[in-house]
């Protein structure tokens, strides 16, 4: 996930830079388009061609702009679709993280629960030896007391 949003990052970047560009291409059009338009004007009245390369010009224009409204949309949507996946990456891992820390206490208490019954079963080991042992030694009094007999 964590690749996911660095590549994403990188493209938001990627994106910003193109922005900057189309901004200084647009500017340099606004400026040629200003340009041809003065020469258009001196000339109009003599030269309907120009006139007509003026008027695609000057589409050419809007549409740039409205391209490049779109792109500043896109890049705003992009930005905030970033800021949300972060958000959400952010919460998952404060989740992951709790439910480690979870698992940790209960690890912990399963050791010590562990612990507690080795060393319950070494005790009954012990306790079941001598019970053992007593036994054997109560049958082997017994036994040679019923030989006596």
């Amino acid at each position: 996930m964590l690749e996911n949003l660095k590549r994403e990052n990188e493209e938001l970047m990627n994106s910003r830079k193109s922005n900057a560009n189309a901004n200084e291409e647009v500017a340099l059009l606004r400026k040629n388009v200003n340009e041809k338009n003065e020469k258009i004007e001196y000339l109009c009245e003599t030269n309907e061609k120009l006139n007509n390369e003026y008027e695609t010009l000057k589409q050419n224009h809007n549409n740039l702009k409205k391209e490049l409204q779109e792109s500043k949309q896109n890049e705003s949507k992009m930005s905030s679709d970033v800021d949300s996946k972060i958000a959400s990456l952010k919460d998952e891992v404060e989740a992951l993280r709790k439910k480690d820390y979870e698992n940790q206490q209960q690890i912990m208490r399963l050791e010590e629960d562990q612990a507690r019954q080795r060393r319950n079963y070494e005790d009954l080991k012990m306790e079941n030896q001598k019970n053992l042992n007593l036994y054997q030694a109560l049958k082997g009094e017994r036994d040679d007391a019923m030989s006596q007999s």
